[in-house]
């Protein structure tokens, strides 16, 4: 998906449908009030919480169907999808740790901590919002990350943390300040 929001160029980053004309995403990229496209299609945000860096767009509908999710484990095989070139591209990883994440919030400019794992993979920009499933096919954790410390290691939100953008708790009016 392409954001004209803050800055010279737009910012890319990755998400994955859900019944009902859903798109699961993450937040930082959202901040500012320019338009958002998915597929060359202007898409509305419906929810959006800053504190786990998450929302959800519609394309044709505000239906608010989440995917089928479950908590991480450490040490499981998980898949990393993620966009390339036009392509869904699945690599394999594993959950090195599922933790208790602290983060600097871009969209609020904030330190906030979320439920989440570390990856023993490599990601790259436009890569934020990518889903990890587990081998059952549930959604265990939404990429947003990648580590500044060590190769091959990145940073995923816990798909438990979608629970707020379906009760409304983690709600927000606006996307955020450039």
């Amino acid at each position: 998906m392409t954001i004209d929001g803050c800055g010279l160029a737009p910012q890319i980053s990755t998400g994955f449908g859900v019944a009902g004309g859903v798109i699961v995403t993450v937040a930082h990229p959202l901040a500012g009030d320019g338009p958002i496209t998915v597929g060359g299609r202007v898409s509305t945000v419906t929810a959006l919480d800053p504190r786990s860096d998450l929302a959800t767009l519609a394309l044709d509908s505000t239906s608010q169907e989440l995917p089928p999710r479950r908590e991480p484990v450490e040490g499981e095989a998980v898949t990393v999808m993620r966009w390339r070139d036009g392509l869904t591209v699945s690599e394999g990883a594993h959950v090195k740790a599922a933790t208790t994440i602290r983060f600097h919030d871009a969209v609020e400019g904030t330190t906030v901590v979320r439920a989440g794992v570390i990856l023993d993979i490599e990601v790259m920009g436009g890569d934020s919002g990518s889903p990890v499933v587990g081998a059952d096919g549930r959604v265990v954790a939404i990429v947003f990350a990648s580590s500044k410390q060590a190769e091959r290691e990145s940073y995923a939100v816990s798909a438990t943390e979608l629970e707020a953008l379906s009760t409304g708790s983690g709600q927000v009016a606006g996307r955020g300040v450039c």
